[in-house]
């Protein structure tokens, strides 16, 4: 071997060793409990650098000098070390998602999109309205400007609430389900709104419908805000069936998330079957899942997909999700079977971008093409019916809830920071 070839080789053992040690620090490092914002950014570089660790233990085999065995092992235990943080998130764990649907359960479509407000493409995200047709609707980062633009799309919908702000933390709400209350809250921090929802299916089965933006972890801006969201999302819920859908600004193994869906009782369609990442939308075969979708008690994910780009920075997630009527039923199949493991993982391949279907889909009663849609046997209905005139009620004004009286709703926010500190 030439002088000048294991001159080389040494060079790039002593990159390989930098490169080694800081992996090793930021795998440490992200298991420090707290809200520092350069930590808790380290939460979602887990499942790249997982990938990452295994290339450069492979190019240690063969490009570094004297030291290739143990930089190979040490890349190796880097990526068992953050792979067993994504456990839950491979095809080697359990599925959360019951097996089967309820036998009088309904289904029903969501699509979750975080647009990016700087996008100027809103024709793509018109087109992914009208080719997905989604019964459910949640647009983030929407100001004016994307309200406006979103019109011939929301005309669609009877029921639309709206907080469009220039910080990036608008929302759109849309829905042809019918809606009982539509309402967003500031939960721990000015004009970043969670929208909270009460839903009645066409078969009489009622659920919540909670959608989340939070803050990010950026430089100057801790996770304590943000993390108070999520958990305050999932803890303060009105009904026991519950979807929760959005931008979390946060994986779904972190500390924060694995505490929300444990402590609420959410099921992850996505355990078991892959981390499906969102972000960044160009890049997602290297990112990470930060657009989740959440299903509580007799709400079921059927189906959870992530989209193709439409422009933005996160990619889209559609579910299809099941809620039963309102007079309890047994689930098909035996209680056993409940929690069973789904059956199938498939690739969309049309269009549609990645997905999975549970096996319930085979056995689901397709929907009757001559039969209304969920709204249809409804009357369209504005907010302001609910007020004696329009103009009694202010934008974005909740719709009254005759189970939940005025004292209740006055401390709401109150009574869950009080749970969280209980805990």
């Amino acid at each position: 071997m030439s002088q000048t070839s294991l001159g080389g080789r040494t060079i790039w053992g002593r990159i390989l060793v930098v490169v080694l040690l800081l992996f090793a620090v930021a795998a440490l490092a992200s298991q420090i409990d707290g809200d520092l914002w350069y930590v808790r950014q380290l939460d979602m570089m887990r499942e790249p650098t997982m990938w990452l660790s295994l290339i450069l233990a492979i190019v240690a085999l063969t490009a570094a000098a004297g030291q290739r065995i143990w930089l190979a092992v040490g890349f190796v235990a880097v990526a068992l070390f953050q792979f067993v943080s994504i456990w839950p998130y491979t095809r080697l764990a359990g599925t959360d998602e019951p097996e089967q649907v309820y036998a009088d359960a309904d289904c029903f479509t969501a699509l979750s999109l975080n647009v990016y407000q700087d996008n100027k493409d809103h024709q793509a995200v018109l087109d992914l309205i009208a080719a997905q047709d989604p019964d459910i609707l949640l647009l983030m980062e929407t100001n004016k400007r994307w309200l406006d633009a979103m019109q011939p799309a929301l005309a669609g919908y009877p029921h639309v609430l709206s907080e469009p702000l220039e910080n990036t933390y608008g929302l759109i709400f849309a829905s042809r389900i019918a809606v009982d209350r539509m309402q967003t809250v500031d939960n721990t921090e000015a004009e970043t709104p969670t929208l909270y929802s009460l839903l009645t299916h066409s078969n009489g089965g009622r659920f919540e419908f909670i959608g989340l933006h939070p803050r990010p972890p950026l430089p100057g801006q801790d996770t304590a805000a943000r993390d108070k969201s999520i958990l305050m999302a999932g803890m303060d819920t009105r009904l026991p069936d519950v979807l929760v859908m959005g931008d979390f600004n946060d994986v779904p193994w972190s500390h924060t998330t694995s505490q929300f869906r444990e402590g609420g009782g959410y099921r992850d369609p996505r355990a078991g079957r892959g981390s499906f990442p969102t972000f960044p939308a160009n890049y997602a075969f290297i990112g990470w899942p930060l657009d989740h979708a959440f299903a509580k008690n007799g709400v079921t994910i059927r189906d959870y997909s992530v989209l193709n780009n439409v422009g933005a920075d996160h990619l889209p997630v559609m579910v299809t999700a099941c809620v039963p009527s309102s007079a309890p039923t047994e689930p098909l199949g035996s209680p056993e079977a409940e929690r069973g493991n789904v059956s199938k993982s498939s690739d969309e391949g049309d269009g549609k971008g990645t997905g999975v279907t549970d096996a319930a889909e085979q056995d689901a009663p397709e929907p009757d093409a001559t039969s209304p849609s969920p709204a249809a046997d409804r009357p369209s209905q504005d907010v302001s019916e609910r007020y004696d005139s329009p103009a009694e009620r202010p934008a974005n004004t909740p719709l009254p809830d005759p189970s939940v009286s005025a004292d209740d709703e006055a401390v709401r926010p109150e009574r869950v920071r009080e749970q969280m500190r209980e805990q």
